[in-house]
């Protein structure tokens, strides 16, 4: 399975995304902040970068940037507390950057753990990436509406 990177601030976020990623045979880093993250990176890529929005000492989009800096190849995936329908610059700033797929929180953990198995195979970069990150918003998650 592969090598993710988890770079969020919140604790809790951390602690969930490792459980569902670990339970899924894939290998967890973690990072509290973007720095800390491309620093992360840097001794060790990632297979695939799962990065929050907001974050103490450097931000997502500038993590994101970072990150594609350092390896123009690095697959990010971006995650936001933002809605994913309110209007939101941050969705198409972060692609601009860098990011292979945004993501709204809450999510889907089997979407995600879909998206995560694409981006790390090297498959899904365009339409695949759109429909599952469709399918992993809170609209296209099971039981929201």
């Amino acid at each position: 399975m592969a090598h993710v990177l988890l770079i969020d601030d919140d604790p809790q976020v951390q602690l969930l995304l490792r459980m569902v990623f670990e339970e899924a045979g894939h290998e967890v880093s973690e990072a509290s902040n973007g720095r800390a993250g491309v620093q992360a990176y840097a001794r060790r890529a990632a297979a695939v970068v799962v990065c929050d929005q907001f974050m103490p000492v450097l931000d997502g989009l500038e993590t994101i940037r970072q990150l594609r800096a350092l390896d123009p190849e690095a697959v990010v995936v971006a995650m936001t507390g933002e809605p994913p329908r309110g209007g939101s610059a941050f969705p198409a700033a972060a692609h601009a950057a860098g990011a292979a797929a945004v993501l709204s929180k809450p999510f889907n953990p089997a979407a995600l753990l879909h998206l995560v198995g694409e981006l790390s195979a090297g498959r899904g970069r365009h339409d695949q990436v759109r429909s599952a990150e469709a399918a992993i918003s809170p609209a296209g998650a099971p039981g929201s509406g």
